[in-house]
């Protein structure tokens, strides 16, 4: 329940601070490569709340 809380708590300050002008913002826009590298990022992230320490 705890990590869920986070995650969600670290999803609505990345959506509102100034990270929607930056590589999320800009996946469309980007190579496969690169966005297969942001995907990978953010799926190791996710992952590691959920699965973590």
């Amino acid at each position: 329940m705890y990590k869920a809380v986070v995650w969600i708590i670290t999803l609505i300050f990345l959506l509102f601070s100034g990270s929607s002008n930056t590589a999320v913002a800009r996946i469309a826009y980007e190579t496969p490569t690169q966005t297969s590298k942001l995907v990978t990022i953010l799926r190791n992230y996710i992952v590691f709340f959920f699965t973590g320490p």
